[in-house]
C-alpha cells in the first residue's frame, strides 16, 4: 500500500535531477511504502533518459509544453496513489530519514492536515550555507500533506506561477487545516542563479498579486 506521495516538477533540471532521486533511492521508509512521480513540464528527452534508464521504477509524465510550476504540481497531484503528498523539486536533496520521519510525525498528530520540517540552504556545490527554521521562513518543499485536504482547496493556483506555496497555504489554513512544524533539517534546499526565487521582478509581480 502506497502512503507517500513524492512530486517532483521538472524543467530544464538535467544537472540535478539525478542527486535529487538518489536521496529518495537512498530512503529508510520502506520502497513499498511510497511512490515518486516526476512532472516534466514539457519534453525533456535528456532528462526522461536519465529517469528511465537509471530510476526505472519512477513515474513520467511530460507536458506537451511548459504550463508553469503550479500545474506541474497539479498534474502530479491527481495521478497520485498515496494518503499523503510530499513535492521535492528537482534541484533539490533531502536526508534519509526525510519521508520516514515526516510520515511518522503526521501520522501520529492526525489533527494535523500538514507537517513541516526544518531546512538547510546549500549552494550550487552543495555547501551548507545555513540552517533555515521553516516556520520563519517557509518553502514550498519540505512539507507533507494529506492529499485529501489538497484536494478539498482545490490544489494549486495555476495563475500564481511563483509564490504557488504561499496562496496555496493561505487557502489552507483560511479553510481549517493546521500545519505541524518539525524541527528536523530533513531538507536540503540549493539556492541558485537560475531558481525561480532568484528572479526579483517576477517573484515581486507575484507577491503583490498575492497580496491583492
Amino acid at each position: 500500500m502506497i502512503k507517500v506521495s513524492v512530486i517532483i516538477p521538472a524543467y530544464r533540471s538535467h544537472s540535478f535531477i539525478e542527486r535529487c532521486l538518489r536521496s529518495l533511492e537512498a530512503q529508510t521508509l520502506k520502497p513499498t511504502d511510497f511512490e515518486i512521480i516526476v512532472v516534466l513540464d514539457g519534453p525533456d528527452e535528456l532528462v526522461s533518459n536519465i529517469i528511465s534508464t537509471k530510476f526505472p521504477g519512477v513515474i513520467i509524465i511530460t507536458h506537451e509544453k511548459n504550463f508553469g510550476l503550479p500545474s506541474a504540481l497539479n498534474t502530479g497531484l491527481r495521478k497520485s496513489k498515496g494518503q499523503y503528498a510530499v513535492r521535492v523539486d528537482s534541484d533539490d536533496y533531502v536526508e534519509t530519514h526525510y519521508l520516514e520521519y515526516l510520515l511518522y510525525a503526521i501520522e501520529v498528530n492526525p489533527k494535523y492536515a500538514a507537517v513541516a520540517c526544518d531546512y538547510i540552504e546549500v549552494d550550487i556545490k552543495e555547501n551548507h550555507v545555513r540552517h533555515c527554521n521553516s516556520s520563519i521562513e517557509p518553502i514550498g518543499c519540505g512539507v507533507i500533506f494529506s492529499l485529501q485536504a489538497l484536494i478539498n482547496i482545490g490544489l494549486y493556483d495555476k495563475a500564481f506561477l511563483a509564490r504557488e506555496e504561499e496562496e496555496l497555504m493561505t487557502r489552507f489554513i483560511n479553510a481549517g487545516y493546521d500545519k505541524l512544524h518539525l524541527p528536523l533539517p530533513l531538507y536540503r534546499y540549493r539556492k541558485h542563479s537560475n531558481s525561480i526565487t532568484s528572479d526579483t521582478v517576477l517573484m515581486d509581480y507575484y507577491e503583490d498579486l498575492l497580496l491583492k
